[in-house]
């Protein structure tokens, strides 16, 4: 199974990773955790690497093709999905599904913009789509819970300085590496230990969707869990059971 991945930068995609290998061993009983790459293959357009950046899409596209869209170009975030189609259909690249990951900073038009892209044009099938409220930082401190003294030190410290509570706030923090962002809050939690901040990000996604609303992974677990494209790629019934989890 083929999966392009269209993502913000190089944290998404370990983020990503570890979210779509869990769905994958929860889902298909021939999905081997241990081997995950030869269950799946995540593919970007250049040689090597695993996803494109989404802002690098409209400047690709320019690379590629100008003009000639058949129509008049989108604005925004469907302007930016638009392209990518065309950079898929330019390159001949045929993956079974897009799986489009992005931080909302904190703009809920962005993700309707998106979605009413999808249906309009039918890639409904194709594109999973998925919109972290505010920055995808927020999935993985939802997740985290205190270990030790050390770690009760540190959240405490960190719950002083961005004057919010974790993970309740996590999807108020905005995208920064200085202090008070949930870059720097994610730091001083997890530093680089990034075994640490899987298990926050895995322990966030059992969680129940009343836990998951506000930082827009709920919606993006249900996204995983209905898409009929992807679930037609593995073999799996187009309409699966609901749980909350």
């Amino acid at each position: 199974m083929k999966v392009f991945l269209a993502l913000e930068g190089p944290s998404d995609l370990r983020r990503v990773r570890w979210l779509l290998d869990r769905w994958l061993a929860d889902n298909v009983d021939w999905f081997v955790p241990e081997y995950p790459d030869s269950c799946r293959e995540l593919i970007g357009v250049d040689p090597g690497q695993k996803f494109l950046k989404i802002k690098s899409i409209p400047e690709r596209r320019k690379e590629l093709v100008r003009g000639g869209f058949g129509g008049p170009h989108p604005r925004g975030e469907a302007g930016t999905l638009h392209d990518l189609r065309i950079i898929l259909r330019k390159l001949n690249l045929e993956p079974d599904v897009v799986l489009w990951l992005r931080d909302s900073d904190g703009d809920d038009r962005r993700a309707e913009d998106a979605h009413e892209w999808v249906e309009r044009t039918g890639e409904s099938k194709r594109f999973i789509l998925g919109y972290a409220q505010q920055v995808s930082e927020a999935w993985v401190l939802v997740g985290w819970v205190a270990k030790s003294a050390q770690d009760d030190r540190a959240l405490a410290q960190v719950s002083a300085t961005i004057t919010r509570k974790l993970p309740r706030d996590a999807h108020l923090l905005t995208h920064k590496d200085e202090v008070g962002g949930a870059k720097w809050a994610l730091c001083q939690l997890v530093s680089d230990d990034w075994d640490r901040e899987r298990q926050a990000l895995l322990r966030a996604w059992t969680l129940d969707d009343s836990e998951l609303e506000a930082c827009g992974l709920a919606a993006f677990r249900r996204v995983l869990t209905h898409h009929v494209g992807l679930r037609r790629a593995l073999g799996l019934p187009t309409h699966p059971t609901v749980h909350s989890s």
